[in-house]
């Protein structure tokens, strides 16, 4: 298993924020589309990834003890999973642009989190709950973090959010941690559960789509369920959102940087 990344996840339905008492959802009159990426390793375990590049490592070559004047393979090239941006000259690209040699990037702009090194040095989230399983209907990966006051894209720090530049009214900076903050942290808990039904089906030989049957590349390359989330500290009340998900396998890379 490597990195899943999801073409859309859409969320129709939302809290009432209205009722601090509901918990239940209501459908919305469109959906919100956006792109999540999963990492998982050697042991199944699933992160949550911000951005990653697809590259490279060039193999190496020693002399031939056989045949003199000639090279043979010492280690073989593989692809690499990049996320610490530090180590990117260590690699090669795999695509050609403008005459040189470029990875491919795949990012998304639908969260943030700043994960410490010593929680996890190539900066992506470890999730909580069963092993990246999707052939076991029901079973849930979970993503816990927070998007602390301080990080440049909390959205209270929005430029266009006047009233939140963290000054007081004689210009003097308002500490992040002063109970008179005016930029708070914010939570987001998000869930995952597969599900064990392919909603898009295998694709007829005229190109519809067949709900009837599963497509042959079902849990092995894309995965489906229900996707729920828990915002707190935008709104005095929790938000509660839910929709679908679906995640295509775009690497086969099971570890990260190396």
């Amino acid at each position: 298993f490597a990195v899943w990344s999801p073409a859309q996840l859409p969320l129709p339905v939302v809290d009432q924020v209205i009722d601090p008492q509901a918990q239940a959802t209501a459908p919305t009159a469109d959906s919100f589309d956006f792109r999540v990426i999963i990492h998982v390793d050697f042991t199944g375990t699933p992160h949550l990834v911000k951005d990653v590049i697809q590259m490279v490592k060039v193999g190496t070559t020693v002399a031939d003890p056989d045949r003199p004047g000639f090279n043979q393979v010492a280690t073989s090239a593989k692809p690499v999973l990049v996320t610490d941006d530090s180590r990117i000259f260590e690699f090669d690209g795999i695509a050609a642009r403008d005459g040189e040699l470029v990875g491919r990037r795949i990012s998304t702009a639908a969260y943030d989190f700043d994960v410490p090194a010593s929680l996890n040095p190539n900066g992506v989230l470890p999730m909580t709950g069963a092993a990246f399983t999707p052939s076991v209907g029901g079973s849930t990966i979970e993503a816990l973090f927070q998007v602390p006051s301080s990080l440049p894209t909390n959205p209270f720090r929005h430029r266009k959010h006047p009233q939140h530049d963290q000054l007081r009214a004689d210009g003097t900076p308002i500490s992040d941690a002063s109970a008179d903050t005016e930029v708070f942290a914010v939570q987001r808990h998000m869930r995952f559960t597969f599900g064990s039904i392919d909603s898009r089906g295998a694709i007829r030989a005229d190109g519809s789509p067949d709900a009837s049957h599963p497509s042959p590349e079902f849990q092995s390359m894309t995965v489906e369920g229900t996707y729920a989330e828990t915002l707190s500290g935008l709104h005095k009340n929790d938000i509660l959102v839910g929709g679908t998900f679906r995640l295509n396998r775009v690497a086969l890379t099971p570890e990260l940087n190396q």
